[in-house]
C-alpha cells in the first residue's frame, strides 16, 4: 500500500492515475509534488527530466557532436514550453 499526503487535493488525481497506469516519470512544475517520496513514479521537474536525459544521451552516445546535444536540447525544451 502507498500512502503520501499532497498539499493541494486537486493533485491526487494527477498521482493516483499515474500510479493506477505504472508511469515511469511524472514530469512537472508543481512544487507540491516535490515532497512526496515514492519510488514509482519517479517525480521530476522539466530540468531534472532534461539534465537526466541530456546525461544518459552522453553516456549511450559518446560520439554525438554537442552541436547535436544542444539541438535536441532546445527541441525538448520547446516541446515542455508547448505541453
Amino acid at each position: 500500500m502507498i500512502c503520501f499526503y499532497i498539499r493541494d487535493i486537486k493533485d491526487y488525481p494527477v498521482l493516483y492515475t499515474a500510479i493506477i497506469e505504472d508511469i515511469d516519470i511524472l514530469i512537472t512544475g508543481d512544487k507540491d509534488f516535490s515532497d512526496i517520496n515514492i519510488h514509482k513514479p519517479e517525480i521530476m521537474s522539466p530540468s531534472q527530466f532534461m539534465e537526466k536525459l541530456l546525461i544518459k544521451i552522453e553516456l549511450e552516445l559518446p560520439i554525438v557532436p554537442q552541436q547535436v546535444i544542444y539541438k535536441l536540447f532546445l527541441l525538448l525544451l520547446q516541446i515542455f514550453l508547448y505541453i
